[in-house]
């Protein structure tokens, strides 16, 4: 074999080598792409859980009769594109002095599984029942009103409601509320605002 030959034949192998990696290259890239326009397909096309609350404190509606206790109440409407399959909501009640009290990360109590006992949620629609909070206090519902109507400590619930869209994905949304009261009740100043860490506030997939 001549020398011509040999060179022809090097060359040849140097092509068909890099036409191979260029088509692993392409191959490669093509399938990110796909991957990620299948992500953007399933992301709007997500569900989203969005927190809704009662202004003003309610009476827990499980002490006994004649027994007034704070509690906070909520509940969750689907604003997204596709059904939300509840499965934990979580929510403390809590007595602070200031917001500073409060790790950058929230503390929750275990979560109420509610995977075998709701419907999905559908498209425009609420969970069909109210959640309720009692309050995390010794103190009675006359020296609690007392305390915080008087500045000297802060009512503030937090919570999360975790579901799954129709892959399966899981999704989280948090809330976190500080309520403002005036020194007698007053509906134009006493009511829950978003407050806190950032990690008390957002949405974002699990999985």
């Amino acid at each position: 074999m001549g020398t011509a030959s040999i060179i022809i034949g090097f060359i040849c192998t140097v092509a068909l080598t890099l036409a191979a990696i260029i088509g692993i290259y392409v191959g490669v890239k093509t399938l990110k792409a796909i991957k990620l326009q299948a992500r953007a397909m399933m992301d709007a096309d997500s569900p989203l859980c969005l927190i809704m609350w009662e202004n003003f404190i309610h009476l827990n509606p499980e002490a006994p009769n004649g027994v007034l206790a704070h509690a906070f109440r909520w509940n969750f409407k689907n604003v997204g594109k596709s059904p939300a399959f509840v499965e934990k909501v979580a929510t403390r009640f809590i007595v602070i002095k200031s917001l500073d009290e409060l790790p950058p990360e929230p503390q929750y109590l275990p979560p109420v599984d509610l995977a075998s006992s709701s419907e999905p949620v559908l498209i425009g629609e609420t969970l069909d029942r109210p959640i309720y909070m009692p309050v995390e206090s010794k103190l009675s519902y006359t020296e609690l009103e007392a305390e915080h109507r008087s500045g000297k400590c802060l009512l503030y619930a937090y919570g999360f409601v975790r579901y799954s869209d129709v892959y399966g994905r899981e999704h989280e949304t948090r809330f976190g509320l500080v309520y403002k009261s005036a020194p007698t009740p007053t509906r134009e100043i006493d009511r829950f605002y978003l407050a806190g860490p950032q990690a008390y506030n957002r949405h974002r997939p699990r999985t």
